[in-house]
């Protein structure tokens, strides 16, 4: 039975780390799509205009007493073509990029970076995958004992 829980034990923790691998791809893609926005925010032909167009919305009456949807609506700068980057929203009170439209059409939104509990679950799959079959033929091995001894 020892042999038997072991198989199914490996089995499962095969089963698991495909189960995980799924798990793993949508982190890596959180990851790269963050890394993404992340260095584009950072290039210099952002960064320029970014500061010009706080300055503007600073010294802008409208701008500090419009509501936010009309705020963020109109922090819009265009750019054609320099650099890639044909658009950007600023979010005017704390000045974050909320997103880049890039001259090939691609909008790209400001996401989060995945976070550390993400990548410690990865490793969790193929554990908890072994540990069930494993665990399970255990106690139906420790069960039938009690029942079939003496």
């Amino acid at each position: 039975m020892r042999r038997l829980g072991i198989v199914l034990g490996v089995l499962g923790g095969a089963v698991g780390a495909f189960a995980g691998y799924t798990s793993a791809r949508d982190v890596w893609n959180a990851r790269t799509a963050h890394n993404r926005f992340e260095l584009l925010v950072a290039s210099p032909v952002i960064q320029k205009d970014r500061k010009e167009l706080m300055d503007a919305i600073q010294k802008d009456w409208f701008a500090r007493n419009a509501p936010p949807d009309e705020r963020k609506r109109m922090a819009s700068l265009e750019e054609k073509g320099v650099g890639g980057v044909e658009r950007f929203t600023v979010e005017p009170s704390t000045g974050a990029i909320t997103s880049i439209e890039l001259s090939t059409g691609e909008s790209i939104q400001r996401t989060d970076p995945p976070t550390l509990l993400a990548y410690m679950a990865l490793p969790l799959y193929p554990l908890i995958g072994f540990m069930v079959p494993w665990g399970a033929i255990r106690l139906l091995t420790w069960i039938g004992a009690g029942f079939f001894s003496k």
